[in-house]
């Protein structure tokens, strides 16, 4: 717009006749003799054009975040001193990100590929934190809103991401309960022999197969009382968990009372019929590919034995049960390196499985040295298949790894010492707290960490209290001792009620290696894997470089990756998730 355009008499200022030009800039705009605009909006592009030149290796940078993007942009367009530090501060706060990745020790930068992923990535789960963020799924119980996560759209999409191993899991306790009992309902023959004994506690039920049942047991087929939904309801934690317990989000030993009793409802005693066992395994390994899980290890009790109904009267006195196995169970192994070699000649994308021969916290000396040694027997004898050793079972009520230093002193001056894998710190209570009530055994929870890491462990389960012990963390990560986090078993234990204060995204940033794992999905009863994945991509706000990690980790960190025992692909070369 020209204003007043008619030409003046030349003017004075302070006595100086003023100089007449053609143009001039004035606060940064473009004023002409004649007053035409244009030569103002060329000048502004112009000068826009160059400074965004100057930003083009800022914008194609992956490694830098578009906040900082955008702070740098508004500094270079804007020509003061205002702007000028908002460019420098933006670089420096840029580069303190930096060194905080550098930190956590492990790359966070993309390719082209993984660059459109990690974008993509980043919009869907803003999508899902603007339509829950009133009502935060990972801070909430998983009972109101797992129909909700598994609905949602990046579920559908972290179910389909390369996961690495799923490497902290209890054998009886990973394939759904549905899904047993779609087995054991299509199979006439143990249907028919299928029982139920009840309880007034709706999560002391119990069920078996017997062809004597005992006295106070009720045959389930057609009996229109025990339906598939009701049978469910009483062998999974969702199904159970009282009002009180579902209130109390934060005390763990009264969600630890509804817990325990359900590892018995619908566990080993149907797991280990052999029919049933053998569809366990080729059911656990299919849902590992349904979850693109490329690996697995389970824990497994010292005494685990497979049996089959027997008519024989030699067998009457245990109720028709004719157990197969010896005292290590080898045959159940036999099984399941047979039921592993075929479904790998189906699914050459699954590549491998172990297993941790497991103890109970509150046995006995005896038994537990007992355990140790069957464990050690197996780990030379199947090395291929049995990893190591673990004690497991609620660590607040349970003796102290210190308890048993005599036996684990024995196997090491024997130089027979066993990969450990132990389950440490599984509590959130400190250290002057005494859980336990054994009166031979006064060392509270959290000194387990201590022990953990004095007797080697190759990991450590859950590793909640390690987050008051900041020397111990810097322990793990110099010696390499991964943590296996389990987001939705620490959430419905009590341990962690809200994902977002979640020891493992510390542990994470930190440089500790952390692996995921599901812990008892089916007996918790959410039953998938992805619903982890779910509670700590959106509690922990992890980005693709994030995930790619935790997945690579579950490889490094596993058992699989024991030199002498390293699976080959067809081709010679080790196989790789993100090859």
């Amino acid at each position: 717009m020209k204003i007043n355009s008619k030409k003046d008499s030349k003017g004075t200022a302070n006595n100086n006749r003023t100089e007449e030009v053609n143009d001039f800039v004035y606060h940064g705009s473009k004023i002409t003799a004649n007053g035409d605009s244009t030569v103002d909006v060329r000048y502004r592009i112009t000068k826009a054009r160059a400074n965004f030149a100057n930003l083009w290796n800022i914008w194609k940078s992956s490694n830098i975040r578009i906040q900082t993007k955008i702070m740098t942009s508004l500094g270079f367009v804007t020509n003061d001193a205002i702007g000028k530090y908002e460019y420098n501060y933006s670089v420096n706060r840029e580069k303190v990100h930096q060194q905080e990745r550098d930190f956590a020790g492990y790359p966070t930068d993309y390719t082209e590929d993984e660059q459109i992923v990690q974008n993509y990535l980043e919009y869907i789960k803003w999508m899902e934190f603007q339509k829950t963020k009133d009502d935060f799924y990972p801070a909430r119980p998983i009972k109101l809103h797992l129909s909700d996560i598994k609905a949602s759209e990046i579920y559908r999409v972290l179910k389909k991401f390369p996961k690495g191993g799923n490497l902290h899991l209890h054998h009886n306790h990973v394939v759904s309960k549905s899904t047993i009992l779609d087995f054991i309902y299509k199979n006439p023959y143990l249907l028919d022999n299928f029982y139920v004994r009840e309880s007034p506690e709706p999560n002391k039920w119990r069920f078996n197969f017997y062809l004597n049942p005992p006295t106070g047991w009720v045959k389930v087929k057609d009996n229109p009382k025990y339906t598939k939904g009701v049978i469910i309801e009483h062998s999974t934690f969702l199904g159970v968990i009282d009002d009180k317990a579902l209130s109390s989000p934060t005390i763990s030993g009264l969600r630890w009372k509804e817990m325990n009793p359900l590892f018995s409802t619908l566990g080993s005693a149907i797991v280990n019929q052999i029919n049933v066992s053998r569809f366990h395994m080729e059911a656990m390994f299919q849902s590992a590919i349904d979850e693109n899980v490329q690996y697995f290890e389970t824990k497994s009790p010292a005494y685990n034995k497979i049996y089959l109904l027997d008519s024989d009267p030699r067998f009457a006195n245990k109720h028709g049960k004719h157990y197969v196995d010896n005292d290590l169970g080898e045959e159940e192994l036999h099984m399941v390196e047979d039921v592993l070699y075929q479904f790998q000649q189906k699914n050459p994308s699954f590549i491998g499985y172990k297993r941790i021969v497991n103890s109970y916290k509150r046995t006995s000396l005896t038994l537990m040295k007992k355990d140790a040694e069957k464990a050690l027997t197996l780990h030379k004898q199947y090395p291929h298949l049995v990893a190591g050793f673990d004690m497991v079972a609620q660590e607040d009520l349970g003796f102290s790894l210190l308890f048993y230093l005599r036996d684990f002193a024995e196997l090491e001056v024997r130089n027979e010492s066993l990969p450990y894998f132990f389950h440490t710190a599984e509590t959130n209570w400190p250290a002057e707290y005494m859980t336990s009530t054994h009166v031979t055994d006064p060392v509270a929870t959290i000194e387990n960490t201590y022990d953990a890491i004095l007797l080697g462990a190759k990991r450590v389960g859950h590793g909640i209290g390690f987050m008051s012990h900041p020397f111990l963390m810097e322990q793990l990560k110099q010696k390499k001792i991964a943590v296996e986090a389990n987001p939705v078993s620490n959430q419905m234990l009590g341990f962690v009620p809200d994902q977002r204060h979640h020891p493992a995204i510390t542990y994470i940033r930190y440089g500790i290696p952390v692996v995921l794992g599901a812990d008892d999905p089916a007996t918790f009863g959410y039953d998938e894997f992805t619903v982890d994945w779910y509670e700590a991509v959106m509690g922990w706000d992890l980005t693709l470089a994030d995930m790619r990690h935790l997945a690579t980790n579950s490889l490094q960190y596993s058992s699989l990756l024991d030199s002498r025992n390293r699976p080959q692909s067809p081709s010679g070369k080790t196989p790789t998730i993100f090859s």
